[in-house]
């Protein structure tokens, strides 16, 4: 019995593993379209200061930020292809109702994944680098000229850790939240009613930790993670209903 089950987790290590690879050259393969996905966000902002265009300054730089761009990618398909195949795994010592619970939170994970992805890209990118460039304006104007160019590497360093410091963030609430209401099901209107200001309390502080010191960017990151626990709220409301 134990056999077969460390027979069936290498299978799937080496499947997982194989995944990489083969996502490795796939977005290898893909790496201009993966490149404007992620510097869209500048070159977009970069229109309206007419100066699209990244820089580079040594032979191999854009061979390693091609590498980086597929390792990113593959990364990040393949660890939800790892908790497809760890949910898998576990599904026979589960009961159907605990298996079935496990694929549906499964799904609403990626569909939580997919539309981080979009904000991050297409509201949280633009804006700090917004919040930049203007520093760089204030500069320029009031003390001296400062010529920037951005640098391809230097680019993607950044975009890369805001995106770990966000995700991070997010994945932090979501599991604060899925903790919580293991809690406010026995009594629903008491709990919110002696720890919602907690929870603004400390999504406030999460998002005006990830965000740098521009009023209107940490407005819009607490705006979005409110509107995200009001919407928490509400889903389990309704399902208490149903039950």
């Amino acid at each position: 019995m134990i056999l077969n089950y460390l027979i069936e987790l290498k299978n799937r290590i080496l499947l997982i593993f194989g995944m990489w690879l083969c996502l490795m050259v796939i977005t290898y393969s893909n790496k201009e379209t993966l490149l404007f996905i992620l510097s869209k966000p500048w070159l977009t902002i970069s229109i309206l200061d007419h100066s699209v265009y990244f820089i580079s300054t040594n032979f191999t730089e854009i061979l390693i930020s091609y590498v980086k761009i597929s390792y990113f990618f593959s990364n990040q398909i393949t660890f939800i292809y790892f908790l497809y195949h760890f949910i898998v795994f576990l599904g026979p010592g589960l009961y159907c109702k605990e298996y079935r619970l496990s694929l549906t939170t499964y799904f609403i994970f990626l569909i939580l994944f997919l539309i981080f992805f979009l904000v991050f890209n297409k509201t949280i990118v633009p804006f700090v680098c917004t919040f930049f460039l203007t520093l760089q304006n204030i500069l320029t104007s009031k003390v001296f000229t400062l010529y920037f160019e951005a640098k391809i590497t230097e680019y993607l360093n950044f975009y890369f850790i805001l995106y770990k410091l966000c995700l991070i963030s997010f994945s932090s609430i979501i599991i604060l939240l899925m903790v919580s209401e293991i809690f406010i099901y026995s009594n629903f209107i008491l709990f919110i009613k002696k720890y919602r200001k907690y929870y603004y309390l400390l999504l406030i502080t999460i998002s005006i930790a990830i965000s740098p010191p521009e009023i209107n960017l940490q407005l819009g990151i607490v705006f979005y993670f409110l509107v995200f626990y009001e919407l928490f709220l509400v889903c389990i409301i309704f399902k208490k209903n149903l039950q």
